[in-house]
């Protein structure tokens, strides 16, 4: 959100920020996204084209459900241009964190 809010492109330098928080999985379905010719469309970790600057400081979650490596989190956002967003998060455990492996939209 901070990356997005300060109109940097999160995805097209260093990977570094981004293997801290997502599965090696889903780095490579974005890289995959990116290389084609419509690129990545929507945000990968938002589902979204477009956001609200508000989302960052509005963020509320469900409580997880955990099932060994996986665990599965709603979590949504809000702000006063968008309104409200929700997406259902996947998380894997992975070399000992909890990363990001894929967003659905709700």
């Amino acid at each position: 959100m901070q990356s997005l809010a300060a109109d940097r492109d999160l995805y097209s330098g260093d990977q570094a920020l981004l293997k801290q928080y997502a599965t090696r999985r889903m780095l490579a379905e974005i890289n995959k996204g990116r290389k084609e010719e419509d690129g990545i469309g929507a945000d990968p970790f938002l589902k979204a084209q477009d956001f609200d600057k508000a989302w960052g400081r509005n963020v509320s979650t469900s409580t997880a459900v955990t099932a060994g490596d996986i665990a599965t989190v709603v979590v949504t956002l809000k702000g006063p241009e968008m309104g409200t967003h929700k997406v259902t998060v996947k998380l894997r455990k992975e070399g000992g964190a909890w990363k990001v492996d894929s967003v659905k939209e709700v």
